[in-house]
């Protein structure tokens, strides 16, 4: 069994075991109305020594669209910076033995605000959840790589979409490649115009002391699309550890990776990370960032997106350990140059707390674009946010 689906079934149950307290209480707690309690209706909190001078977004705002995708969690979204429109490929709804996994293709236009699903010619992924997609303006394509597939395979293919064309191709590189994987970190790299390829969960059962785990991968790969060609990059120094659904953000302002949290553990246990971690690019080296102040509690299956407007790299969801509040709806912002976390604050409705959703950053809005993920009680979730100043 994968890990998503094992998270899902493992918090479900405990929102359904623990006597109405627990996980079921706290999914049942966060605030159902959708509008913000006492306590999260002030201005955002930026503290003195950040570098930001334009505010962050904190303003969300939902639309519940007709035709859109089905409720669902880990599909993956990527963004066309020209023209605004997102598209959104896989995911997973519902439990064994009767999960349901999606290799449907939608897009987003933001400016009509409506979903259109588009059905390419010829070949198509697989269905799969827990993969990744990335934006290439060098080539106006769609990337995706990886993911999980129905049979809890991890899967290592690479392919391309066109919109102009309305296909996907398979991609065949030359050479080493990334091993096949799910829930891996995926950005697109705009000064060298490179996709960075980090972690990820192999799905490799290895023995030790005769209990089953994961061995979650740390490794650190670039791809370039104009000679379709993997490198490894093998950083000297300190590197972070082996982990899954990790949230990576491309800053180009640093020129830096900036890595936060994801899971670790086998396959009856995942621990949630908070440890935070930025690659030099250039000087081709991980660093281990201590900030200051308040901090993102531990969590895996979260997103991290880098809002070029602000500045800041924008986090939100992912599941905690916390049986009381498992789903954290706290929205945070990090800020490289100040080596800083800030707490943002949103004024009136805003998402329950969720993990395995897609997050983007769209040009076009000034913000971002979130949809799916899965929340306790909540179950598999649909329903278009956007998150803007």
């Amino acid at each position: 069994m994968n890990k998503p689906g094992l998270v899902a079934m493992l918090l479900v149950g405990c929102a359904l075991t623990i006597g109405g307290l627990g996980c079921g209480q706290a999914g049942a707690s966060t605030n159902p109305t959708g509008t913000a309690p006492p306590g999260l209706t002030t201005t955002v909190t930026i503290p003195a020594t950040t570098s930001t001078t334009t505010p962050p977004p904190t303003h969300w705002t939902k639309s519940d669209l007709s035709p859109e995708p089905s409720a669902r969690a880990y599909p993956a979204m990527a963004c066309d910076p020209d023209s605004g429109k997102v598209y959104l490929f896989g995911g997973v709804s519902g439990e064994e033995p009767h999960r349901h996994y999606y290799s449907d293709l939608w897009v987003f236009d933001p400016a009509s605000r409506r979903w259109t699903e588009l059905h390419p010619a010829g070949d198509v992924p697989s269905a799969r959840e827990g993969h990744a997609m990335v934006y290439d303006p060098s080539t106006s394509r769609v990337l995706l790589f990886g993911g999980g597939s129905a049979g809890g395979h991890p899967l290592g293919d690479l392919w391309a979409y066109d919109a102009a064309s309305n296909t996907w191709t398979a991609l065949h590189p030359a050479g080493d490649a990334p091993a096949a994987r799910s829930l891996p970190s995926l950005v697109y790299d705009s000064r060298n115009g490179k996709i960075l390829l980090f972690g990820g969960d192999p799905d490799t059962m290895v023995n030790v002391d005769e209990q089953p785990s994961h061995a979650a991968l740390n490794d650190l790969w670039s791809y370039d699309p104009v000679i379709n060609g993997w490198t490894e990059s093998r950083p000297a120094g300190d590197l972070p550890f082996d982990r899954s659904a990790a949230g990576l953000a491309y800053d180009p302002a640093a020129d830096k990776l900036i890595l936060f949290g994801g899971a670790q553990g086998n396959t009856t246990e995942l621990t949630p990370m908070d440890d935070l971690w930025s690659y030099d690019l250039a000087a081709g080296t991980w660093s281990r960032l201590h900030p200051a102040g308040d901090v993102p509690t531990a969590r895996s299956f979260s997103a991290l997106v880098y809002d070029p407007v602000c500045g800041l790299s924008i986090l939100f969801g992912g599941v905690t350990d916390d049986v009381d509040l498992p789903y954290p709806e706290t929205l945070w912002a990090y800020d490289s140059a100040a080596n800083s976390w800030m707490k943002l604050a949103p004024a009136g409705r805003f998402p329950y707390g969720r993990q395995g959703h897609a997050l983007v950053y769209d040009a076009q809005i000034g913000g971002m674009v979130m949809f799916g993920g899965f929340s306790g009680p909540q179950g598999y979730l649909s329903g278009t946010w956007t998150l803007t100043p």
